[in-house]
């Protein structure tokens, strides 16, 4: 839960997707990014590290399964544009 007491969590099909991304060999080289629009750039990046993302049990989280991270505020283009490089 946040500072507000609402629960903050990852949607169980975005879960269960970026498990099999990260875990599958079908998907072997594939790299995750994540782009988002906030002004609370470091608790975003706090809760990737919490969230658990293994579907098997075992200990991974989202910043565990992603190669590139742009949480930022700004606009979602220059998001994109940032992860390009």
């Amino acid at each position: 839960t946040d500072a507000s007491g609402v629960e903050v969590r990852v949607y169980p099909a975005a879960r269960a997707s970026i498990s099999l991304v990260d875990t599958h060999e079908a998907f072997s080289g594939t790299k995750i990014a994540v782009a988002s629009r906030t002004h609370r750039g470091q608790w975003a990046r706090t809760l990737m590290s919490m969230f658990d993302i293994a579907d098997d049990g075992g200990a991974r989280s989202l910043a565990q399964c992603v190669s590139f991270v742009d949480v930022a505020s700004g606009t979602k283009k220059a998001h994109f544009a940032r992860l390009r490089e």
